[in-house]
């Protein structure tokens, strides 16, 4: 943020800092809060994917399955934040890209796909300013591992170093 370091950053911070913003996107479309998106209607019998889905069925995606689908994404299991980037400008781009369905899908989407990614974007701007993190040298877990039973993505616990910057 070069002279606005010290300062909390405002929304019109986003255009200055595409790479945060883009690993915000990358962060919510590689973990996903929920890992099922909320029930939908089949409002006609389809087949998908070899199965006959009948009018009036009740139908769940998994959205971290979608998230990370080959067919979709280059290396879907990746963190790679430059994917958000227009290659030329380094500008943030979401335009040409599959959707990340971490808020679901259709008119019914959650309400906070306009409003976490800008607060996650304030939050992880303030949390650099004022600190530097690190990983214990022990650490070397998958940081998605979960079990398989919830419906909400709670990794197992995780260590990090937090250490305040000096003024």
């Amino acid at each position: 943020m070069n002279s606005a370091s010290e300062r909390r950053p405002r929304i019109q911070d986003k255009e200055q800092l595409p790479f945060t913003m883009a690993c915000v996107l990358e962060i919510l479309r590689l973990y996903p809060p929920a890992l099922l998106g909320l029930p939908h209607r089949a409002q006609s019998t389809e087949r998908l994917g070899g199965v006959v889905v009948p009018k009036g069925a009740m139908v769940l995606y998994n959205v971290m399955k979608a998230n990370r689908d080959p067919s979709l994404w280059d290396d879907p299991c990746t963190f790679k934040p430059e994917r958000f980037l227009d290659g030329v400008k380094g500008a943030l781009r979401t335009k040409d890209l599959p959707p990340v369905l971490s808020f679901g899908v259709g008119p019914r989407s959650c309400v906070g796909e306009k409003l976490v990614p800008t607060v996650l974007f304030y939050v992880l701007v303030r949390l650099m300013q004022r600190t530097s993190w690190s990983l214990p040298e022990s650490c070397c877990e998958d940081p998605a591992r979960c079990d398989g039973t919830t419906l909400l993505l709670a990794p197992a616990e995780r260590r990090v170093l937090l250490t305040k910057r000096s003024a």
